[in-house]
Protein backbone atom coordinates (compact mmCIF):
# COMPACT_ATOMS: atom_id res chain seq x y z
CA UNK A 1 0.00 0.00 0.00
CA UNK A 2 2.73 2.50 0.72
CA UNK A 3 4.10 1.42 -2.63
CA UNK A 4 1.16 2.89 -4.56
CA UNK A 5 1.37 6.02 -3.11
CA UNK A 6 4.62 6.61 -4.61
CA UNK A 7 4.01 5.48 -8.04
CA UNK A 8 1.76 8.89 -8.83
CA UNK A 9 5.26 10.78 -7.27
CA UNK A 10 7.44 7.94 -9.48
CA UNK A 11 5.61 9.34 -12.72
CA UNK A 12 5.80 13.26 -11.83
CA UNK A 13 9.19 12.76 -11.19
CA UNK A 14 9.80 10.94 -14.30
CA UNK A 15 7.56 13.81 -15.96
CA UNK A 16 9.25 16.37 -14.75
CA UNK A 17 12.28 14.63 -16.04
CA UNK A 18 11.58 14.31 -19.12
CA UNK A 19 10.30 18.08 -19.72
CA UNK A 20 13.55 19.14 -18.47
CA UNK A 21 15.16 17.17 -21.19
CA UNK A 22 12.99 18.62 -23.48
CA UNK A 23 13.52 22.08 -22.65
CA UNK A 24 16.93 21.46 -22.57
CA UNK A 25 17.02 19.88 -26.02
CA UNK A 26 14.58 22.74 -27.55
CA UNK A 27 17.28 25.41 -26.13
CA UNK A 28 20.02 23.12 -27.86
CA UNK A 29 18.15 23.49 -30.90
CA UNK A 30 17.99 27.16 -30.53
CA UNK A 31 21.79 27.58 -29.71
CA UNK A 32 22.44 25.32 -32.69
CA UNK A 33 20.25 27.39 -34.61
CA UNK A 34 21.52 30.87 -33.90
CA UNK A 35 25.34 29.01 -34.35
CA UNK A 36 23.87 28.06 -38.09
CA UNK A 37 22.60 31.41 -38.76
CA UNK A 38 25.76 33.21 -37.46
CA UNK A 39 28.27 30.82 -39.11
CA UNK A 40 26.18 31.34 -42.11
CA UNK A 41 26.75 35.07 -41.68
CA UNK A 42 30.56 34.60 -41.27
CA UNK A 43 30.48 32.33 -44.42
CA UNK A 44 28.45 35.14 -46.27
CA UNK A 45 31.01 37.84 -45.03
CA UNK A 46 34.06 35.66 -45.55
CA UNK A 47 33.05 34.63 -49.21
CA UNK A 48 32.54 39.05 -49.80
CA UNK A 49 35.81 39.46 -47.90
CA UNK A 50 38.14 37.31 -50.24
CA UNK A 51 36.29 38.90 -53.23
CA UNK A 52 37.49 41.90 -52.48
CA UNK A 53 40.67 40.98 -51.61
CA UNK A 54 41.29 39.41 -55.16
CA UNK A 55 39.64 42.70 -56.68
CA UNK A 56 42.09 44.81 -54.86
CA UNK A 57 44.85 42.35 -55.71
CA UNK A 58 43.83 42.77 -59.51
CA UNK A 59 44.16 46.15 -59.08
CA UNK A 60 47.04 46.99 -57.43
CA UNK A 61 48.86 44.34 -59.92
CA UNK A 62 47.39 46.18 -62.88
CA UNK A 63 48.79 49.82 -61.40
CA UNK A 64 52.11 48.01 -59.96
CA UNK A 65 52.32 47.10 -64.27
CA UNK A 66 51.14 50.29 -65.52
CA UNK A 67 54.19 52.34 -63.03
CA UNK A 68 56.46 49.34 -63.99
CA UNK A 69 59.38 51.47 -66.02
CA UNK A 70 62.65 49.21 -66.71
CA UNK A 71 65.52 51.06 -64.86
CA UNK A 72 66.99 51.36 -68.98
CA UNK A 73 63.66 53.08 -69.55
CA UNK A 74 63.71 55.48 -67.29
CA UNK A 75 67.28 56.57 -67.88
CA UNK A 76 66.11 56.89 -71.47
CA UNK A 77 63.28 59.20 -70.42
CA UNK A 78 65.31 61.02 -68.34
CA UNK A 79 68.14 61.60 -71.18
CA UNK A 80 65.18 62.81 -73.42
CA UNK A 81 63.96 65.28 -71.50
CA UNK A 82 67.25 66.48 -70.57
CA UNK A 83 68.37 66.58 -74.37
CA UNK A 84 64.93 68.27 -75.10
CA UNK A 85 65.42 70.69 -72.33
CA UNK A 86 68.72 72.11 -74.23
CA UNK A 87 67.27 72.07 -77.30
CA UNK A 88 64.76 74.32 -76.06
CA UNK A 89 66.96 76.65 -74.52
CA UNK A 90 69.51 76.90 -77.25
CA UNK A 91 66.49 78.17 -80.02
CA UNK A 92 65.12 80.57 -76.69
CA UNK A 93 68.85 81.76 -76.67
CA UNK A 94 68.65 82.28 -80.43
CA UNK A 95 65.57 83.83 -80.88
CA UNK A 96 66.63 86.83 -77.73
CA UNK A 97 69.46 86.87 -79.64
CA UNK A 98 67.50 87.52 -83.24
CA UNK A 99 65.20 89.92 -80.92
CA UNK A 100 67.79 92.07 -79.96
CA UNK A 101 69.97 92.21 -83.34
CA UNK A 102 66.04 92.95 -85.01
CA UNK A 103 66.35 95.89 -82.33
CA UNK A 104 69.63 97.06 -83.18
CA UNK A 105 68.74 97.50 -86.66
CA UNK A 106 65.44 99.06 -86.64
CA UNK A 107 67.29 101.61 -83.80
CA UNK A 108 69.95 102.03 -86.52
CA UNK A 109 67.94 102.62 -89.40
CA UNK A 110 66.24 105.05 -87.77
CA UNK A 111 62.96 103.40 -86.59
CA UNK A 112 62.94 104.28 -83.26
CA UNK A 113 59.13 103.93 -82.99
CA UNK A 114 59.27 100.21 -84.55
CA UNK A 115 62.06 99.45 -82.07
CA UNK A 116 60.25 101.23 -78.82
CA UNK A 117 57.23 98.65 -80.07
CA UNK A 118 59.12 95.63 -80.53
CA UNK A 119 60.95 96.47 -76.79
CA UNK A 120 57.18 96.88 -75.66
CA UNK A 121 56.00 93.44 -77.01
CA UNK A 122 58.95 91.41 -76.14
CA UNK A 123 61.08 92.04 -73.24
CA UNK A 124 64.85 92.01 -73.73
CA UNK A 125 66.28 88.68 -72.38
CA UNK A 126 69.20 88.26 -74.43
CA UNK A 127 71.40 90.64 -72.08
CA UNK A 128 69.85 88.14 -70.12
CA UNK A 129 70.35 85.38 -71.32
CA UNK A 130 74.16 86.27 -72.25
CA UNK A 131 75.28 87.19 -68.84
CA UNK A 132 73.55 84.10 -67.73
CA UNK A 133 76.16 82.26 -70.16
CA UNK A 134 73.18 80.93 -72.55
Amino acid sequence: AHRGLWQPASRLEDENRRLKEAMEISQLRHAIERTNLRNSELAARYDATEARSKLLESENRRAAEALAVPASGQQEARRHLLTTSVDVEKRLCDLLARRASLHEALTATGMEEAASELAARVPNRAADAATSGG
